[in-house]
């Protein structure tokens, strides 16, 4: 989990920072989809609760990239 955080901080600091270095494309796609769902979740626990069902769901998705 730690490798993903770091991932998540090196596309943070790309997007935002002019980068710190580059990540294979590989990882930058698996990493940016897994962002992608990590945000969806937060903003519709923000808007509506979720079901533990729809939380697994979710986080089943992000394994999957």
């Amino acid at each position: 989990m730690s490798k993903v955080i770091r991932d998540c901080y090196a596309i943070r600091n790309n997007a935002f920072h002019e980068g710190i270095g580059t990540l294979p494309p590989e990882v930058m796609l698996t990493r940016r989809g897994q962002i992608r769902e990590l945000v969806s979740l937060v903003l519709v626990e923000m808007l509506q609760e979720q079901s533990q069902a729809r939380k697994r769901e979710i986080a089943t998705r992000m394994q999957n990239y």
